[in-house]
This record gives C-alpha cells, structure tokens and sequence, in this order.
C-alpha cells in the first residue's frame, strides 16, 4: 500500500473510524482476529512437527504487510516475500523470525539484505558467487535456502529424474561458498493441486528427484536444516508431501484454491471490503446501464450507483457477472464497471438508500462473498489477485477483538499537493 500513515488505537476507534464510516467512498475492514484463527485451521491440516512459512507477497495479499506481519507473528513460523522491500518492511515491523526472500537481489541490494538477517533464494551457482563475492570482506554472511527447479522452469537449479546428481553437485558447490550459510531447500511444485492422472504423475516425479537430491545432499555430508516443497494446493491435495515446512499464502486470509475447499476448511474471509450508495435511480424498461449499452433492464427497476470501481480494483471482468450485498441481500451487478463506479439492481432491497454501504468482498456466513467465488468467475484468475488488486485509495482498517486499531490510508491522501503550471 505504499508509504502508510495511522492513527493512534484511541482515535481510531473513535472521531478517525467514525468519519471514516461516514464520508469514505469506499474501505476494507481487516479483520486480524480472523487471520489468527485461519492460521489455527491450517496448523490442523499438516503432520506433527512441520512446520508453517506464511507468505506475505503483494502486501500480505492486499491486507497490509506490516500489520499482518505483526499479528501473524505468533502464529507462524517463518514468513516468504518476493521483493527486498517487502523483506525490509517486516523487519521495520519488529518481526525477528526467518524471512525468505523468493526473489532476486541486485549487487547493489545484497549488503543491506544480509545486515536485516534476511534468507536469501539460493537459485543458482552464478547468483550465489555473486552474493558470496560481494559479501566478502564485510563480515556478513548471507543465510539462503537452495532451490532446486523440478518442473516450474522459473528459477532455481534444474532437478529431473536422472540428474540428480550434476543438480547436487552444484548445490554442494554453494554450500562450499564462503559467506553463504544453507539453512534450508525447497521446490515449487508446477501442478500440485490437479488432480487428473497425468498431474499426479508429474507432481510424484517432481518430488521424487527432490526427495533423493535431499538424501544425496545429507549422504554428503550437508544438512538441510527445512526441506520444503508445498504450497496451499499441494498441501490441500498432496498432504503427504509436506515434509518439514508448508508455505501458505491463501489460506491464512481466508481464501483457498476453490469455493468449495474454502467452505469446506471453515475459512473466514480477513476482509470486508465496502462500497458506499452514492444513488438509486429508477430506471425504465427497455433502457440501457452503463457503457456501450450491454445491459438493459426488462421491467422498471432500481438501480444502485456503488463508489467502487476498477480504478479501486474491483475486476472489470465482473461487470454483468458479479454482485455484491446490500442489507443482507444480493444485487446483481448491473453493465461494464466504470472506473469509479459500479451499479447494482436492488429493485429487490426497497430499503436500499443513498449513504447505505455495500459489501463487494467478505462478509461472514453463507451469504459471504469469498474471493474464490469472484474469481472462478474471471478468466485465469485468481482469489490471491482479487485482494491484492485493491488499489491505494481503499483505505484499510484495522480490528482485533472487534476493537478499531488502526486505520492506513496511502501518503497522498494525507499530504496537501500544490501544482505548478
């Protein structure tokens, strides 16, 4: 989200969240009680002993990266992020626990990720020399996890059945490198959470070459410290190839990789995500809403005008696809999204009324609006990219214990801009 500004518990518990409540366009509730109890759900799910690595990418998934980070704390075990900024962002928040870093540093980076103790991805010899020779004379040492590449073709040493060994070697060789502590190795599996036949197979040789590089590794004498190869879909559908750590990036906010396995998990969905009715026009049959006319109503109708609209994230591809809720019922989404509205039939809701709230994300029953379901919804997409797509004028606000304690808006909405022409 961005550089942040917050307000303190007393405030925003009170004059902050009551304006917020009553002028904002549009904001989520988060909902940081509910990410503890999803982190319990999943420590139910993996075997004795393993271990849980919670992903923190795109800003904890569109939930606030610092303050997730803190809260999950606790409740997790170690934490995954893609960029050395998102990585330095948890250590500002107080966080001490191990943070891998999935992606790549640049030279220049490498200093400054090793002074913040953060575990770097080991993904290759040539990277791996980089990091050591740039380190040295420092005094640092860089910790890393050895990935090895079994099917994504991503990044990571190339791992198939029957090069195992050319695959080990390399990786004892950045073993052997000075500055460089191996603290762990891991693997993405590319197909993990299909489950046709030719998935499966592919999912178990995935496994299997990374399994035996592993034996070959500690043969060698070099021990693994964490060996981890699954993420949400493989530890939902292959739960015995978890071994000593999982790393969940959906589950902890209440989303999965389906509807149904949300449901079937007891997920509860971290945000709620508003809209504010900012009109309800009433609209005579025959007559088109929105852009380019793609829908028109049947017989005279309300329809609600939401402040929400693509520009905020809501995916445009829901546009005459999805709804949202209004008074405990639902009111489909009427035409294209605009960029900064979206309208909703509520000839159903006669109680809906300018200055009501909608809710397009969340909610908690089976009413809920899950993020799966918008995205089973879209092409290719995803529930992860649902909330993380919610853009930098949503502002986020803060529970725990049903108490407002914080409320972050993005920088520009606190300073005053003057222009220059």
């Amino acid at each position: 989200m961005g550089t942040l500004s917050s307000l303190s518990p007393a405030s925003a518990s009170a004059d902050g969240l009551e304006t917020l409540l009553r002028t904002e366009r549009t904001y989520a509730e988060i909902h940081l009680d509910r990410l503890g109890r999803n982190l319990g759900r999943v420590r139910r799910l993996i075997p004795p002993g393993c271990k849980v690595m919670s992903v923190l990418k795109a800003d904890a998934y569109g939930h606030g990266l610092a303050v997730c980070a803190r809260f999950m704390e606790p409740f997790t075990d170690a934490f995954a992020v893609a960029t050395l900024e998102e990585a330095l962002t948890v250590r500002r928040s107080g966080v001490k626990k191990t943070v891998l870093l999935l992606g790549i540093l640049k030279q220049q980076e490498v200093s400054e990720a090793a002074a913040a103790e953060i575990t770097c991805n080991l993904c290759g010899l040539a990277y791996a020399r980089m990091l050591s020779q740039t380190l040295e004379g420092t005094g640092q040492i860089m910790k890393g996890h050895i990935e090895f590449d079994t099917g994504m073709n991503r990044t990571g040493i190339r791992l198939r059945p029957g090069e195992e060994q050319e695959a080990v070697e390399i990786a004892e060789e950045i073993c052997r490198l000075p500055n460089i502590h191996v603290t762990g190795t891991f693997t993405h599996f590319s197909c993990a959470e299909a489950e046709d036949g030719d998935s499966r197979e592919e999912t178990d040789r995935q496994y299997a070459s990374f399994h035996k590089a592993c034996k070959m590794l500690e043969e060698a004498g070099y021990h693994m410290a964490v060996r981890h190869t699954s993420s949400t879909g493989p530890l939902l559908i292959r739960p015995e190839y978890c071994m000593d750590m999982v790393r969940v990036g959906m589950l902890p906010y209440g989303m999965s990789i389906s509807t149904a396995y949300t449901k079937k998990l007891g997920l509860e969905p971290v945000m709620t995500w508003y809209g504010r009715i900012d009109a309800v026009r009433e609209v005579p049959a025959g007559e088109a809403v929105g852009y380019e006319r793609v829908f028109r109503v049947q017989c005279p109708s309300r329809i609600a005008v939401i402040s929400a609209g693509y520009a905020d994230g809501y995916p445009y591809g829901l546009g005459n696809q999805g709804h949202v809720q209004i008074a405990g019922k639902n009111a489909y989404i009427c035409g294209k999204l605009c960029m900064d509205f979206l309208m909703a039939d509520v000839t159903d809701i006669p109680d809906a009324r300018p200055g009501d709230t909608a809710i397009l994300l969340g909610g908690l029953g089976e009413k809920a609006i899950h993020a799966n379901f918008l995205a089973e919804r879209l092409p290719y997409g995803t529930c992860g990219g649902i909330t993380a797509g919610i853009g930098l004028r949503v502002p986020r606000v803060y529970y725990e214990n049903g108490v407002c304690i914080k409320i972050s808006r993005a920088e520009w909405k606190q300073v005053p801009v003057s222009y220059t022409y």
